[in-house]
């Protein structure tokens, strides 16, 4: 290792298709002395590649007190390759503060560009993109989540928020409520374009997939005045920007 200090690489993974991957990520998973990641093996065996590192976890409930061990590293010249389970770490994921961590710290901070969940889902809605806004995920709570919600009531851009499967009905009533039924939505689902029967049926009406584990809706909302039903949905496939779309 050189007396210079190292580079943190955050790198982003695919989105349910392994074929989504740049050429760069399996480079980096082979040759960064550090690699810090929520789960590699699946990762790994999909790109067919065995990293020559330390593996190293790295997950929302441990970066607090793993970032410093990171730093330190990246201090002694060391290469950090940072991945989550599925697109871009920090976004929603691991990460932001062993970016804050490494700036602070004077270390050179690049990326291996790739999938989004933001960005595909907003690219395949139909709602304006010119202008938008990603709010993550709502507050678990219904009176948090309500005052969430009602703060945002007025915001013109697109807004974009994740969800997980389970709470996505609640999300979207707590939605229809503060923005009004007319408010133009889309419901994008990450991994399935089309509903599966082996996964019962969808409550959310045809052309969306029926929820299941480790699946993640992001949801759109566009304001008042570009109306049409708030009940618009459509599905992605993270392969392509080809969707499944049913209107109400």
């Amino acid at each position: 290792m050189s007396g210079d200090p190292g580079v943190l690489v955050l790198a982003a993974t695919p989105i349910g298709d392994p074929r989504d991957a740049a050429p760069r990520l399996a480079a980096e998973l082979s040759t960064a002395e550090v690699v810090a990641a929520e789960d590699t093996r699946r990762l790994c065996a999909d790109l067919g590649v065995a990293p020559s590192g330390q593996v190293v976890s790295f997950h929302e409930h441990n970066e607090h007190a793993r970032a410093a061990d990171l730093v330190e590293r990246l201090l002694a010249g060391d290469r950090v390759l940072v991945v989550t389970d599925a697109g871009m770490p920090s976004v929603s994921d691991p990460g932001y503060r062993l970016v804050a961590a490494a700036v602070a710290a004077k270390v050179r901070v690049t990326c291996v560009p790739g999938p989004s969940a933001v960005l595909m889902a907003l690219a395949v809605s139909g709602l304006p993109v010119d202008r938008f806004c990603f709010e993550g995920f709502l507050p678990r709570k219904p009176g948090e989540r309500r005052r969430v919600l009602g703060e945002l009531a007025g915001e013109r851009r697109t807004m974009v928020f994740f969800a997980s499967p389970h709470r996505l009905a609640a999300d979207l009533a707590a939605m229809a409520e503060a923005f009004g039924v007319d408010r133009r939505a889309a419901v994008c689902h990450q991994h399935c374009p089309r509903p599966d029967p082996r996964r019962g049926r969808s409550r959310f009406g045809p052309g969306v997939p029926a929820a299941h584990n480790n699946d993640i809706e992001a949801i759109h909302g566009a304001f008042p005045s570009q109306s049409r039903r708030f009940r618009q949905r459509r599905t992605w496939d993270s392969i392509s920007p080809r969707a499944s779309v049913s209107r109400e």
